[in-house]
């Protein structure tokens, strides 16, 4: 696995340096000059990092046109986003008035009295120029004032470039002073360094570089008690910090330090830093409180217009109020970050930190790379984070704002959507559709869209009339035992390649190179055909189950074949409807429809036998269910048994709707063979216990004997007319809404043309057997594809061929026995029509493939195929 993370991770990386050619000549230029290319250690990364020449508000934009969604924000000192309005005129004022004047300024007190109103701790106040010299300063003066020279700091502290500590590490620039380094947030482990030879105490209460790890109160309260028990000063580096209350994180633990230090946004997006504390302390640095003694502290921009000037202003835009409406957000996407990353079963994702501050930590083996597969997939979406995984949240932003981040998390919380995006786009497609569903949400679809009630009743009629009650039972349950090695078939296909096109496109992917073009042309428009009529028999079904339902509870009720018509379109009207609508908005009403099916088919198998009971009317007995043979039609049991059959395995052939929403379901690898197996069970259970409970309450049984993705994907390959419109894939909806119109159409007039009971057959026989032909194409190259195939994380090993193979020998007798006539003494019409409408239909495929495929249809790229096996063989390995 963690190959397929590091190929991955290679994969997004040499895709970063195609997009950004003016950041790496920016880079290459700026490596003549300065080492790393930069001055700024944090800004390195590999293989260089993004030049940005602007920014605005939430955004900034790099010197090769990219804009992005600044989640880095200056790592936290850009409180107030880009280019604020208020700080820009502080700023042209200041300009105007005169810059470096080499002397006492008036904000400079102003700003003093600020940072003592926010500051409880600070009681005198100095500045200068970084947090690191804050700090830096800050220990001299502690120092200074105990006459020791020892210092408790923590491990995976940073206090600037100068004062970190990361782990046993030694960092060679660190300033010479006596260090002791204790365990962050560890009382235990900490209580022995503390002793009355400290001159200082230095702790982030929340480290930021270090993890996003906040100390909690007790910690803080314990160092707070040594520091006044042993006289050491107590020192609270809120560099950081100081942005997640209005009072510093001393203020919001109500732990308060001898000293504070300050830096970054409270600069106001200019250079500054700024260390304060117990007035006793500060006076070291008054002449005329300590005369010769005084400590004297010099920087010549210590007090510079522009930072003084544009602090000032910023702390304007500071109030109790902004931060905690910023640190809601930083909840709020630090809580649902988590759910996303536990929902995907990313147990090596989490997202930790404090309010609008969020770090998130990439666990095990893995996580480096995991890391970075995280940062260039998000940069690829047009969003910027820290490269060691914090965001930074600053007062630009809003809550579209971290939507829009979340939204791509969700398919990137799970890095094999991450490899299956990239390799619809090394395919030559764009990956249009975002990944809404997982499995369950596929089985709620499938049974939602198709309520199996109405289908498995209307097949109930098929069983009966050639097996009679033996028929209705086990014309059920033998068909279902054979689908097993088709559904396994099926799902092992998608587990190897999860796309849309799914049978057209296997057929291709597996067919020899020669014979792929005109191969997954030909499969792929049979496919089109098989939906216009399947869509029109599932309609039809589930309006004839009314009429099904309605005879064996009301046999004096029957309907016309022209009002089951008129409701099969209303069905058609229904479902199109709910098909438009946004998936995103809709997985609530697809499990809601689930469980109104549900309801509906456990009120029907309850309410059948308690109606026939109230009736007084008596039960078919079991020896007569099971074992009672009766043919009602002149074909022999050779022919009969299996007709019985035919119904049963196409109205249960919905269990392959999600292999056509492959590209918008999560790690569809295995959630597609997955919702596969959930789908046709459920079916399955259902239908047998439907097909039984009829069964035992039919006393005359003589009586009762009366997808839009795939042709968006295929669209998307050149395989329709008007194909870049057929394909477009509306970015709200995310649906390929003109798909769907020509779905609804083109079966609303095969609903049109089959308005007798032996057009209605005719239409359900084109769907069955341009189905199955359809079917065994992928499946019969599967056998011979030798190196072609490279199996998913969910294959059948080396039970694969022989399955495959037993999967295409049950499909081609299926489709012999589909054209045989349904009567044997038949006439012109009861004649099956089933081979000539075959005939026709490939005639039909072949025909378009000469005329418009050979020109317009692109097919599949076998180059960048062999691409994708071999990246997918290193996803799945």
């Amino acid at each position: 696995m963690a190959e397929s993370i590091t190929t991955l991770k290679q994969q997004l990386i040499d895709k970063f340096i195609q997009a950004n050619p003016k950041s790496k000549a920016a880079f290459d230029r700026a490596r003549n000059a300065l080492p790393a290319g930069n001055t700024r250690s944090v800004l390195w990364s590999e293989p260089f990092p993004l030049t940005l020449k602007s920014g605005n508000g939430a955004y900034v934009t790099s010197v090769d046109g990219h804009k992005y969604l600044d989640f880095v924000s200056d790592f936290t000192a850009g409180l107030f986003g880009h280019s604020h309005p208020v700080i820009q005129q502080a700023v042209k004022e200041a300009l105007a008035t005169g810059f470096s004047l080499g002397g006492v300024v008036e904000k400079e007190a102003q700003l003093g009295e600020i940072l003592q109103t926010r500051f409880k701790s600070i009681e005198r106040v100095r500045f200068c120029n970084s947090g690191t010299e804050a700090n830096t300063f800050a220990l001299a003066t502690a120092k200074a004032f105990t006459g020791r020279s020892k210092i408790l700091v923590f491990d995976s502290g940073y206090h600037g470039g100068t004062i970190s500590f990361h782990g046993t590490m030694h960092n060679p620039m660190n300033l010479p002073h006596q260090f002791v380094v204790g365990a962050f947030d560890d009382i235990e482990r900490t209580r022995p360094l503390v002793d009355d030879t400290l001159a200082a105490i230095l702790i982030e209460p929340m480290q930021m570089a270090g993890g996003v790890r906040p100390a909690s109160t007790e910690f803080l309260q314990f160092l707070r008690e040594s520091a006044t028990k042993f006289g050491a000063v107590l020192i609270f580096d809120e560099v950081v910090t100081s942005r997640l209350h209005y009072h510093g994180l001393q203020g919001a633990r109500d732990v308060y330090p001898d000293m504070t230090t300050l830096g970054k946004y409270l600069g106001g997006g200019f250079s500054f830093g700024a260390f304060g504390g117990r007035a006793d302390i500060m006076e070291q640095f008054d002449p005329i409180a300590q005369g010769s003694s005084v400590l004297h502290h010099s920087g010549t921009f210590n007090n510079n217009i522009f930072t003084m000037t544009a602090a000032v202003a910023a702390a304007e835009l500071v109030t109790e109020q902004s931060l905690a409406e910023l640190n809601k957000l930083g909840d709020d996407l630090r809580a649902t970050g988590n759910s996303i990353a536990q929902q995907a079963g990313l147990k090596d994702v989490v997202f930790v930190g404090y309010g609008s501050t969020v770090g998130m930590g990439f666990l095990g083996d893995r996580g480096p790379a995991l890391r970075e597969v995280f940062y260039f997939t998000l940069v690829k979406q047009g969003i910027l984070m820290g490269r060691r995984g914090f965001l930074c949240l600053n007062l630009a932003h809003t809550k579209e704002h971290i939507d829009r981040f979340l939204d791509v998390l969700k398919p990137v919380s799970t890095y094999g959507t991450v490899v299956e995006n990239g390799t619809i786009e090394e395919l030559g497609y764009v990956a249009v559709y975002r990944r809404v569903f997982r499995s369950l949400g596929n089985m709620c679809m499938v049974v939602a869209l198709t309520t199996p009630l109405g289908a498995i009743l209307v097949s109930a009629f098929y069983q009966i009339s050639y097996g009679g009650y033996w028929g209705l039972s086990w014309g059920w349950i033998i068909p279902n035992v054979i689908l097993i090695p088709q559904v396994l078939a099926i799902a092992e296909l998608a587990s190897s390649m999860p796309v849309n096109g799914s049978f057209y496109w296997w057929a291709g992917a597996l067919a020899p190179p020669g014979w792929s073009h005109a191969v997954s042309f030909i499969t792929g428009w049979l496919n089109v055909l098989t939906m216009f009529a399947s869509t029109a028999s599932f309609a039809y079904a589930v309006a004839s189950s009314f009429s099904y339902a309605v005879a064996i509870a009301v046999p004096s009720m029957a309907w016309t074949n022209a009002q089951i018509m008129c409701l099969s379109l209303a069905v058609i009207v229904v479902w199109s409807g709910v098909m438009a609508l946004k998936l995103e908005r809709i997985a609530s009403l697809y499990i809601a429809m689930a469980i109104l099916v549900l309801i509906q088919t456990i009120v029907f198998i309850l309410g059948l036998p308690i109606s026939h009971k109230v009736q007084n009317r008596p039960f078919a007995s079991a020896k007569t269910v099971f074992g009672e043979y009766t043919n009602f039609s002149d074909w022999s049991p050779a022919v009969a048994v299996p007709y019985t059959w035919f119904c049963t395995l196409w109205v249960n052939s919905a269990w392959m709707v999600p292999v056509y929403v492959a590209e918008e379901t999560y790690n569809a690898s295995r959630e597609i063979p997955k919702s596969l197996w959930y789908t046709f069970s459920v079916t399955a259970v259902f239908g047998m216990v439907i097909c039984l409970i009829s069964a035992f309450c039919i006393n005359d049984i003589e009586a009762a004997a009366t997808d839009e993705r795939h042709i968006a994907a295929f669209a998307r390959d050149g395989g329709f007319p008007w194909h870049e419109r057929v394909a477009y894939v509306h970015p709200r909806l995310n649906l390929p809404i003109y798909s769907l119109a020509i779905l609804g159409i083109g079966t609303f007039l095969v609903l049109i043309i089959a308005l007798s009971p032996e057009a209605s057959s005719i239409i359900y026989s084109l769907s069955v057997v341009t189905g199955l032909i359809t079917f065994i194409v992928p499946v019969f190259f599967r056998i011979f594809a030798g190196d072609r195939w490279v199996p998913g994380p969910w294959n059948l090993g080396r039970w694969s061929i022989p399955i495959h193979f037993a999967t295409v020998v049950t499909q081609m007798y299926l489709v012999i026995m589909e054209c045989f006539p349904i009567a044997r003494a038949w006439t012109v019409d009861t004649f099956n029509y089933n081979f000539a409408l075959t005939i026709g239909a490939v005639l039909i495929s072949c025909g378009l493939y000469w005329s418009v495929g050979r020109k317009n249809y692109k097919g599949l790229d076998l180059e960048a195929l062999e691409v994708w096996r071999r990246h997918h063989a290193a996803y799945v390995g």
